[in-house]
């Protein structure tokens, strides 16, 4: 065969470029269509990537999940300062809320933990961490990582013997396979969970001819070159290591169209160097004359036209694919870039991705071991580059386990894979070395995924996303002030307006002078306080004749039940845990929809006339707080007189002999007993032994608007220190202000920890436009960031066989550029795991990953 080189138009060269393109304003070409588009984007709409580092992979009931957090801009500058709050969250197999931080964010890093009470449910969870603004974007871009709680040993399943059910998808480089056009075509075998599987097999034609093999490996990837021809259909034959034989049809081949090949060419410092290979087919060439190459990144764009010359078309006969012409990338950073091939009317004809290689993008950091001991003191520095003063965090656990090795997730796939949305097996191995088949697997991921950060139909269309959320950069509260006159109410503008701020955790009791403007509007930002605080609010123009209502905006982050949740397979699997305490019983998220795809049939769509009460739950609830009317008892306080007008009771008095089967007694203002009779729900703990205790335990999950309170888990110290923040917020909730109340009995509500199965209660404000403000003051309750406590090594490791150390913050002296860490192996360990990751200030990567044998 002979070799086709590209033959393009053609003047000096064989493509002209466009390297620097500036279109006047006017100028409506193509070329300034998608600069424009480009620059908008990534400067309207910059993304945060976050990364969490776990002190450990997997977890006991009565341990403590440590994490540091870095967030990173899209072009990884340096640390990400558009946002200073995040949110991480702890979510069930059942998608439910189990625990949720939120975290103050200074210079790109945070620090957070977990506890997990001795009596903790196990099982697989999931963390999810994301910030205000990334809830504008795809869900798939939040950080998420599967966790393990567990009492004994858990087994990582990479699911490679398949069942009946696997799959194997295709994926034509650039999109499509064109007759008489080479292609590179890559591969995915996964099962039916979407995990990895291993297969081998054969491609062949429909005579039965074999044209290309298979064989993946342990991320169930690969590809192979065809040459379609017209009319020949094209198949797979493929084998898992089981035994399991399925044949796969290949996508259909277009008649016309064009193919395009790229290739990563390393330079002599393993710095990407891409070029590339564009082919039309003979079959309409016409069409495909003139086209543009657009490729960028947020750091950069790149456009190159080419037009072909009047006779050259793809060879029917050529099976030779080769790639001659560079893109001329800049190449300053570890980057995903997005290559696209439009015709001359802004049609996309061919699209892929392609990594970016930079090995000065990363910090090259060393440990060096000073002092090493099985049963007593270890000493080991860190050594970075000269300026690479930056965030690092270590964590030291035992190697001797089955479950030492962290998971294949590291600060390098979390950030350099920013928005790949399918389940990768190990994603760190594609960072662990820059050899040329870790290059050619990561290559094989940038073919078979897709990204959707960047949308070019949507784009070019003006369709950017709706930024709802704005970047918060402090706790803030904003609302609107009217006044009543007569039936009317009008906006109380440029007045002031006295807020209280009381947190009991902060011990904070603090008067906010807050200006109202020519809207009735106000804002109030820089509140800095923890777990919750009580805003009073009261009117100070002197004029009493006058209602004042104060309506707070909801902060839709306060509000997690309004985020859609996003999961990526589990790692991790119940069926492959042993324990000696036996096998949990564990149960998978339910399916959302048919597998098949089909819609359920015979359904019939009746109506009735809407009640108060359904009008009501409209008005407040929402997600699995909404409806479902028949599992919870609901009391209408906005249609009792006698409620209305009680401001001196608390939610606790009024629920008292009000729910069959809820105990509500003692002292309903310090110690009150709240729980289930044994009739109606499970004792855990004997209320006779610890009153407290069992209370705890026992008791529904209390909600204020849709917001959580309490939980059934229990954690180190005092029980009743843990009972007295939900005990202090329900008591200060007036009857006067409640708009509804749904008790949820045992076995009913599953839209908390382990499936609320001593039920719940939700309480429901008043709306502001709802309030009686007779006296002029009235109250809500705010979120705040999540009280962590200081972390004590000496504390850490006590009761844990495999955590050994935990430090989240290792700061490097200005002069050697080193960090010293001393720690005690109490457990015993001949083999550890030392993990140090972060960023220094211009964003460069670290991570250091070793093993060390222990004398």
């Amino acid at each position: 065969m002979r070799k086709i080189a590209i033959r393009l138009c053609i003047t000096a060269t064989a493509f002209l470029v466009v390297s620097a393109f500036k279109a006047p304003a006017t100028d409506d070409s193509l070329e300034s269509k998608l600069l424009n588009a480009i620059n908008i984007f990534y400067q309207a709409y910059p993304h945060e990537k976050i990364h969490l580092q776990f002190n450990k992979s997997s977890y006991a009931p009565g341990e403590d999940i440590w994490f540091k957090s870095y967030i990173l801009p899209v072009d990884e500058a340096s640390f990400s300062s558009l946002s200073k709050i995040m949110y991480v969250e702890l979510i069930d197999m059942q998608n439910n809320l189990v625990k949720r931080e939120v975290l103050p964010v200074d210079n790109g890093v945070s620090e957070g933990h977990f506890k997990l009470g001795p009596l903790f449910n196990t099982g697989i969870y999931h963390v999810r961490a994301y910030t205000a603004w990334m809830l504008n974007f795809d869900p798939a871009f939040f950080f998420n990582r599967d966790i393990p709680v567990f009492n004994g040993s858990i087994y990582e399943t990479n699911s490679l013997v398949a069942d009946k059910n696997y799959a194997l998808h295709f994926y034509p480089e650039g999109g499509s396979l064109v007759t008489g056009l080479t292609s590179v075509v890559a591969y995915k075998a996964e099962d039916a969970e979407g995990r990895p599987i291993k297969v081998t097999g054969k491609i062949i034609d429909d005579k039965g001819t074999v044209k290309a093999l298979l064989h993946t490996g342990d991320d169930g990837l690969g590809s192979f070159i065809i040459h379609p021809l017209e009319g020949v259909v094209y198949s797979a034959s493929a084998e898992t290591t089981s035994g399991i034989t399925k044949i796969f049809p290949l996508p259909e081949v277009k008649k016309s169209g064009i193919v395009l090949h790229v290739v990563d060419k390393p330079d002599s410092g393993n710095n990407s160097q891409v070029y590339f290979h564009i082919a039309r087919s003979k079959n309409e060439k016409e069409k495909y004359g003139n086209i543009i190459i657009c490729a960028h990144t947020a750091k950069f764009n790149r456009l190159i036209n080419i037009r072909f010359d009047s006779t050259y078309a793809g060879d029917y006969d050529d099976t030779i694919l080769i790639a001659t012409s560079t893109l001329g990338l800049r190449n300053d950073g570890q980057n995903i870039a997005h290559i696209t091939v439009f015709n001359k009317d802004g049609e996309p004809l061919a699209d892929r991705l392609v990594f970016l290689h930079h090995g000065a993008a990363t910090l090259a950091a060393s440990l060096r071991a000073i002092t090493t001991n099985a049963a007593g003191a270890n000493q080991f520095t860190l050594q970075v580059p000269n300026d690479s003063d930056g965030h690092y965090s270590v964590s030291v656990t035992s190697a001797d386990s089955a479950v030492a090795k962290q998971q294949g997730d590291d600060v390098f796939s979390d950030i350099y894979l920013h928005g790949i949305q399918n389940y990768l097996y190990n994603p760190a191995n594609y960072f662990e070395d820059n050899s040329t088949e870790t290059r050619r697997r990561l290559d094989l991921v940038m073919l078979t995924e897709s990204w959707n950060y960047f949308d070019w139909q949507k784009v070019l269309a003006n369709k950017f996303p709706k930024t709802n959320y704005l970047p918060e950069q402090s706790l803030s509260l904003k609302g609107n002030v009217v006044i009543a006159k007569g039936d009317k109410k009008i906006p109380f503008v440029n007045n002031n307006l006295v807020l209280i701020m009381k947190s009991a955790k902060d011990s904070l009791n603090t008067f906010l002078n807050i200006s109202v403007n020519d809207k009735g509007n106000f804002y109030v930002n820089d509140l800095n306080f923890h777990d919750t605080a009580s805003f009073y609010y009261q009117n100070t123009s002197q004029k009493k004749n006058k209602e004042v209502t104060v309506t707070f905006d909801k902060n839709e982050t306060d509000s997690v039940l309004s985020i859609p949740f996003y999961y990526k397979p589990y790692k991790y699997s119940l069926v492959n845990y042993h324990s000696g305490l036996g096998a949990v019983a564990g149960v998978a998220p339910a399916p959302v929809a048919n597998a098949d795809g089909t819609t359920l049939k015979g359904v019939t769509v009746t109506t009735k006339v809407k009640t108060h009460l359904d009008s009501l739950d409209d008005a407040y609830t929402s997600g699995v707080f909404a409806g479902e009317r028949n599992f919870s008892r609901m009391f209408d306080l906005t249609d009792e007189k006698t409620a209305q007008a009680d401001f001196s009771s608390n939610v606790l008095q009024y629920l008292q002999g009000r729910v069959p089967g809820l105990n509500i007694s003692g002292d309903l203002q310090n110690t009150p007993e709240i729980y289930w009779r044994e009739t109606s729900g499970i004792f855990k703990y004997n209320k006779a032994v610890d009153p407290v205790r069992a209370t705890i335990l026992n008791m529904p999950i209390f909600y204020i608007d849709e917001r959580q309170l309490n939980s059934n888990q229990l954690g180190a110290g005092d029980p009743k220190d843990q009972l007295t923040p939900t005990v202090s917020q329900l008591t200060s909730i007036r009857v006067s202000d409640i708009a509804l109340i749904k008790v949820y009995e045992p076995g009913t509500f599953y839209g908390s920890e382990g499936g609320a199965q001593h039920g719940a209660v939700a309480i429901f404000l008043k709306k502001g436009i709802d309030l009686n403000t007779n006296q002029n003051v009235n109250k809500i309750v705010k979120q705040g960031f999540s009280f962590v406590p200081a972390f004590r090594n000496d504390e850490y490791n006590a009761n844990d066989k495999q955590a050994i150390y935990w430090n989240p913050d290792i700061r490097t002296d200005s002069q050697n550029h080193t960090a010293t860490f001393n720690f005690i192996n109490n457990t015993g360990a001949k083999r550890i795991e030392i993990v140090v990751e972060g960023f220094d200030r211009r964003g460069k990567l670290c991570r250091v990953d070793k093993i060390v044998d222990l004398p």
